[in-house]
């Protein structure tokens, strides 16, 4: 890496940030659709959501600033991270699946679980991704590390190009001409993929950290989010119907949140020795059980009343953001002390 190890400490603190966003990203959903665009609550809650859309793109990009800047990927990958990933898949599509269908419905017909975990809650779908990337991490390896680092170089606007480019283009389809909207956006995505934000955390590693200012980055984490907020909500209220214009992780509004966010907790310079650099140590190992976690927890205080319209949403989404958050890292840090449940399943 180009500097020293205290830059983990700024990752450790993104990872807790982008932990927390995904969170508040599924309890400003929680009410999203069934609420008019024209009302103040619904603004609200799709500001609190174009705030966050970066959240899954900012963990891949941890991952390949990590991966990418250590040493080449040996027979750790097969044999400790990708049957961890898929064990911890395995194991909570199961157990979701057995949530959405009950005990006595899993007793009655116990083969019906095996339907409802391949299918999978909707937001374990970025294990298998990951898997997918882990899958890939020695070419990816090569990429970034050929010809010093050449290839990177003849990646990345392949990248930008024909997937967040294009992913943006995507995001008006309907609105444009077809010729452009098929023949332009839907190349996209799945050319690149989450590889492409993999490279890309390595990339913006290589970036002198006393070029950054600070405030500019804010600013303009600032301005991506009021460009998909504000277009979503003159969108919405055009149509009649909550729409997310530009919310996917292909858009260059969501990418730009990214890179700034990114950027911004590189200039995080404290000891790997301080009590802060402890403190969001523990916290970020307990960021998976959150992320794993933290649907059911919604969706149980939602069955006795806890949800987002309890106070107004603009403050609700951030109450019900806290608490779930809370309620999950308390049984987080406590499942991930047991040894097999930590090693295998948070």
């Amino acid at each position: 890496m180009s500097s020293s190890s205290s830059r983990h400490v700024g990752y450790d603190m993104l990872r807790v940030l982008a932990c927390l966003m995904v969170v508040l990203l599924h309890a400003s959903a929680q009410n999203w659709y069934l609420t008019s665009p024209a009302e103040g609550e619904w603004v609200f809650m799709h500001i609190w959501n174009s705030a966050a859309r970066s959240a899954v793109p900012i963990f891949f990009m941890i991952s390949g600033a990590l991966f990418l800047n250590g040493p080449r990927p040996g027979k750790k990958l097969l044999t400790r991270n990708i049957p961890r990933l898929l064990s911890v898949f395995i194991v909570w599509s199961v157990l979701y699946g057995i949530d959405a269908m009950t005990v006595p419905g899993v007793l009655e017909n116990p083969l019906k679980l095996i339907d409802q975990a391949m299918v999978g809650h909707y937001h374990l779908w970025f294990l298998p991704a990951m898997i997918g990337v882990y899958l890939l991490l020695p070419a990816l390896y090569a990429i970034a590390h050929y010809e010093n680092g050449w290839a990177l170089r003849a990646y990345l606007p392949v990248f930008l190009i024909f997937a967040v480019l294009c992913g943006t283009v995507d995001a008006f389809d309907g609105m444009i001409p077809w010729a452009v909207s098929v023949g332009f956006a839907k190349i996209a995505p799945e050319l690149c993929g989450c590889c492409g934000y993999f490279l890309l955390g390595y990339a913006l590693t290589k970036i002198d950290t006393a070029r950054l200012r600070r405030w500019v980055l804010i600013l303009i984490f600032i301005a991506a989010t009021a460009i998909v907020a504000v277009s979503g909500i003159l969108y919405s209220r055009h149509t009649g119907v909550p729409t997310a214009l530009l919310h996917a992780d292909f858009t260059l509004p969501t990418f730009a949140e990214a890179v700034s966010l990114f950027l911004l907790f590189r200039t995080v310079n404290l000891s790997p020795e301080s009590r802060t650099a402890r403190v969001f140590g523990e916290l970020s190992a307990c960021t998976l059980g959150i992320y794993l976690l933290h649907p059911f927890v919604m969706e149980r205080l939602l069955a006795y009343g806890f949800g987002t319209t309890v106070i107004h949403a603009g403050l609700g989404v951030l109450l019900v953001t806290a608490v779930v958050a809370l309620i999950c890292l308390a049984v987080s840090a406590v499942l991930r002390r047991i040894p097999v449940v930590g090693k295998w399943i948070m």
